[in-house]
């Protein structure tokens, strides 16, 4: 557990969250034609948006994948599979 220090919780408590220092967070656009990241899967180029849901294809592989947000991804190897899992 850390210690205090002073009037101010230390760098390692609670991983930066509430001892007043601020955490980087990484921004993507999601916008069609952009190329995005999720998780492990890096690359992804956005082709289509549906509902809440995103198509996204890799390039160097390619294959498709389906994304919904806080809800995880799918791998497709046909472009026509990817589109009847949206």
């Amino acid at each position: 557990m850390a210690s205090f220090v002073g009037y101010r919780a230390p760098k390692v408590a609670c991983g930066g969250l509430n001892s007043g220092y601020a955490t980087p967070r990484a921004k993507q656009d999601w916008s069609l034609g952009e190329v995005v990241n999720v998780g492990f899967v890096k690359g992804l180029e956005v082709i289509k948006k549906q509902g809440g849901a995103y198509l996204l294809w890799q390039a160097g592989t390619n294959r498709f994948y389906v994304s919904r947000p806080h809800m995880g991804i799918t791998r497709y190897d046909t472009m026509n599979d990817a589109m009847r899992a949206m």
